[in-house]
């Protein structure tokens, strides 16, 4: 399993904090698309503009003056910078409004614009002057950019080609029905504890990403502190199946749930959170401090079938965190480019003018959501 080189607290003022897209094995991917559906919003405000232009800063001054309004926020990080928002939900009543960052590398066209979506332009506040005279740096920092990028992701796709091979040696190990009988039992345990009423099929809520490779390292982002976790013991990579498996379970008595996809691999499952429980279920080395329960792989996963192929799953283990480390370290390479592009666009920026139209564009925002 990895270990995270840092957690990232929960936003300030925000109700839940999750990623908005992350470094993938096929390139970037949005997450927009699970956060919301533009046709059921009230309101989408998209913000343009370049690094450095004030778009999170504004995102995470509007969750402070929503939550004084009494609105429901979540947060979303970037999925390359996690000291930077992506997006915001904010839900009061039945208003909910969405602000996101349309710029690359998650850009977003509109469906509805003008009915549903409109456009926060802060790079209107840009001097193209002295980004005029800056031309030639500013090209060569994107240009080194967009190279550590591609390399990383060429990283990533290595990974996600190892990591699928030792899930096809744990997969022939693996007694499926066992594993079945475990998460059947765990989802009637936990309907039980909802008072679900059973034989009503429910589908997961959302879809939500926690961790990722990013410029600041692989991070991942804490919860409440009044989460209560289940650790997963893993063997091989085999949790991926438990996660789907148990997933089918809850679905089968009722359990609403949010499936927290794996950040590299988002077509896989790497947790579970029961959301009216608050209970996180998460994948671990071993079992952590503090885990209310933890589920053993070991006892799903047969040694003697996983006996003749050690040296193999060796060789895949170490050429995986070989891979992963070269992703990690493209990614903070990219760093210092994005980095320096801020302070350039940062030095363009009229933030007095920018700090006044904010304020308009929060008072038509908190008008909308009542």
């Amino acid at each position: 399993m990895t270990e995270y080189d840092k957690k990232i607290a929960q936003t300030a003022g925000a109700d839940e904090t999750f990623f908005a897209g992350a470094n993938t094995h096929k390139g970037f991917y949005n997450c927009f698309s699970d956060i919301f559906d533009e046709a059921e919003l009230t309101a989408l405000y998209i913000i343009k503009g370049g690094p450095g232009t004030g778009k999170s800063t504004f995102m995470k001054k509007l969750i402070a003056a929503a939550k004084e309004n009494g609105a429901v926020c979540r947060a979303y990080l970037c999925g390359s910078d996690p000291s930077s928002l992506d997006a915001v939900t904010l839900e009061k009543g039945e208003k909910r409004i969405a602000v996101i960052d349309g710029t690359s590398p998650h850009a977003y066209d509109a469906r509805y614009p003008g009915a549903v979506s409109r456009i926060l332009d802060c790079a209107a506040f840009l001097d193209g002057d002295k980004l005029s005279a800056e031309r030639d740096e500013i090209i060569a920092l994107a240009e080194r950019k967009s190279e550590c990028y591609a390399r990383a992701y060429r990283y990533l796709s290595a990974f996600s080609t190892l990591r699928s091979d030792l899930r096809a040696l744990s997969s022939r190990a693996l007694d499926y029905g066992k594993m079945k009988g475990a998460c059947d039992r765990l989802a009637v345990s936990l309907a039980r504890e909802l008072n679900c009423s059973g034989g009503e099929t429910v589908h997961p809520t959302r879809r939500r990403i926690c961790n990722g490779t990013t410029m600041l390292g692989l991070c991942e982002t804490d919860f409440a502190p009044d989460t209560r976790l289940y650790s997963v013991t893993d063997a091989e990579l085999s949790y991926t199946f438990f996660m789907s498996a148990l997933s089918d379970s809850l679905i089968t008595c009722g359990v609403p749930h949010t499936r927290l996809a794996d950040s590299t691999e988002p077509e896989l499952l790497r947790g579970l959170y029961i959301d009216r429980l608050k209970i996180c279920i998460l994948p671990f080395d071993k079992k952590p401090e503090g885990a209310e329960k933890n589920i053993n792989m070991a006892r799903f996963v047969s040694a003697a079938k996983l006996k003749n192929t050690r040296n193999k799953r060796s060789f895949i283990r170490k050429c995986i965190a070989s891979v992963e480390d070269g992703a990690s370290q493209s990614l903070c390479e990219c760093a210092q480019f994005h980095f320096r592009l801020e302070e350039i666009y940062k030095s363009a920026m009229d933030f007095g003018a920018l700090t006044a139209q904010s304020a308009d564009w929060t008072e038509e925002i908190l008008s909308r959501l009542g």
